[in-house]
C-alpha cells in the first residue's frame, strides 16, 4: 500500500451462492448476483499433516528492538509438507479475495465479514516490499506512539521488510477476529509450495531496485492456514509496483488449479472473486490509480477463472457498478476505533503512514483514517463493486479433476 496521500478504498458485498448468506451488514442498491457457482466434487487429498507446524498469533512489539525469526521471504521459506485441509463447520463454499499489498483486505471487508459459511481465500500477489517505510530511517514509525514493526525494516527489498509487512498483515486478521468470529485468526505457517502450474505457462517477474532486470522469478506461494478452519492466506512474491495482469490471472489460476496442495478443500463449491479498490477518474470518490491495483482489476475484468463473479471494488460513481455494501460499524469500530488512532489498523499498520497532515481534511493525522460516510479516503465504509463473469460454468478445473 502507498502512504497517506495514496490512501482510498473500497470494499463490497460479494454476490453469494444461495447456499452463503450475505453479510449481515450490507445493504444494496442494485440487485446482487445470486448465482452460486458450484464445483464438482474432489476427492479430498491424502496427505499427513506438516510434521512441525509453527502456529502463532502475531503479537506487535511496543519496542524499537528488532525480532528473530525466519525471513518472510519465499527464498528462505521452508518447503511445505503435505497435509489435510481444514475445514470449519457450518462452510458450505469458497471465497476468493485477490489483494496486491498486505494491508489492501479492508478494501474488501464488506465481502468477508459475518460469512461464517464461507471458507476465505486471500490470495496476496506481492510482498510490499517496495514500500518507502521500509527505509532504515522509518519514516512513518513514531515511536512511543504506536508498536514497533517486527523486525524494524532495513530497507526497501530486504527480508526484513517483508517480513514486517506479513507479520502485520496477520496480526491484523487476528485482531479483526476478536469481534467477528467468521474471519481467520490464528495461523499454522504451512511452508512453500511450489511448482505451481496453472492453465497457462505466464511468464513471471519481480522487479526490485534495478529496473527492466528481474530480481525473481518465483513460481512458488507461502501458505498460512487458520487453526479453526475458516480460510487460508496464499501469499505470491511477483514485485511490489510491478505486478502485471498476466501475473494475477496466472496467481489466482494457480490456486483454483492447486487448492488441495493450498489447504483448499477442493470438493467445496466456489462462491466467488472480490479484488482490491481502484479508480482513476472518479469524481466523487478516492483516485487511486496504482500500476498493482490496475493488474488486479484488469485480471478480474479480462478473464473468466471460473470461480462464480468476479467483484472489483470502484468508487461509487463508475457506471459499472452493480453491488452496494457497507462495514459493520462493529467492523469499522475494530479496525478503526472510535478515537485518534486506535484499532486494528492503527496497531498493525500505523507504521506504514508517514504523511503529516490528512489528504482529505488536511488536519494533522497520525494514522490511517477511514470515511465512515463517503468515498474521500482510501479506506471507506461504503463499499462499491462492478461484476463481471456471473454465473459461472464449474469451478472445478481440469488440472485439479486429474489430481
Amino acid at each position: 500500500m502507498l502512504s497517506a496521500g495514496a490512501v482510498a478504498l473500497l470494499a463490497a458485498l460479494t454476490a453469494a451462492a444461495p447456499a452463503a448468506a450475505a453479510p449481515a451488514s450490507a445493504s444494496t442498491s442494485t440487485p446482487a448476483p445470486t448465482a452460486a457457482v458450484t464445483s464438482t466434487p474432489t476427492a479430498e487429498p491424502s496427505g499427513a499433516p506438516a510434521s512441525s507446524p509453527s502456529s502463532t498469533t502475531a503479537t506487535p512489539s511496543g519496542s524499537g528492538t528488532a525480532s528473530a525469526g525466519p525471513s518472510a521471504s519465499s527464498s528462505s521459506s521452508p518447503s511445505a509438507t503435505a497435509f489435510t485441509p481444514k475445514t470449519a463447520a457450518g462452510v458450505t463454499g469458497v471465497l476468493y479475495a485477490v489483494l496486491p499489498h498486505p494491508d489492501d483486505e479492508f478494501q474488501v471487508w464488506s465481502q468477508v465479514e459475518r460469512t461464517p459459511d464461507l471458507f476465505k481465500v486471500f490470495v496476496l500477489l506481492t510482498h510490499g516490499e517496495e514500500s518507502s517505510n521500509c527505509d532504515p530511517e522509518l519514516p512513518g514509525y513514531d515511536r512511543g506512539a504506536e508498536p514497533a514493526p517486527e523486525p524494524l525494516p532495513q530497507g526497501r527489498w530486504t527480508a526484513s521488510c517483508e517480513q514486517a509487512r506479513l507479520d502485520s498483515w496477520r496480526g491484523f486478521f487476528s485482531d479483526m477476529a476478536a469481534t467477528d468470529a467468521s474471519v481467520p485468526a490464528s495461523f499454522t505457517d504451512r511452508g512453500e509450495v511450489s511448482r505451481l502450474v496453472a492453465g497457462r505457462s505466464t511468464p513471471v517477474c519481480r522487479v526490485d531496485a534495478a529496473p527492466g532486470t528481474c530480481a525473481s522469478r518465483n513460481r512458488s506461494a507461502r501458505v498460512w492456514t487458520d487453526d479453526g478452519g475458516r480460510g487460508a492466506l496464499v501469499v505470491f512474491d511477483l514485485g511490489d509496483r510491478d505486478l502485471t495482469r498476466d501475473e494475477a490471472v496466472w496467481a489466482v489460476e494457480s490456486v483454483r488449479d492447486n487448492r488441495s496442495r493450498l489447504g483448499i478443500d477442493p470438493s467445496l463449491p466456489s462462491r466467488g472473486v472480490v479484488g482490491s479498490y481502484y479508480d482513476e477518474v472518479s469524481a466523487s470518490g478516492f483516485r487511486y490509480p496504482h500500476p498493482d491495483h490496475r493488474a488486479v482489476a484488469e485480471a478480474l475484468a479480462s478473464t473468466d477463472l471460473r470461480l462464480g463473479p468476479q467483484l472489483g471494488a470502484t468508487a461509487a460513481d463508475d457506471p459499472r457498478v452493480r453491488v452496494t455494501a457497507a462495514v459493520s460499524d462493529q467492523a469499522t469500530g475494530t479496525a478503526f476505533g472510535w478515537g485518534s488512532c486506535s484499532g486494528a489498523h492503527a496497531r498493525w499498520y500505523g507504521w506504514l503512514w508517514h504523511s503529516d497532515l490528512d489528504p482529505n481534511t488536511g488536519a494533522p493525522e497520525q494514522c490511517f483514517q477511514v470515511d465512515r460516510g463517503g468515498q474521500r479516503r482510501l479506506f471507506s465504509r461504503m463499499q462499491y463493486f462492478w461484476e463481471d463473469f456471473a454465473p459461472s460454468a464449474s469451478s472445478t478445473s481440469s488440472a485439479e479433476v486429474a489430481r
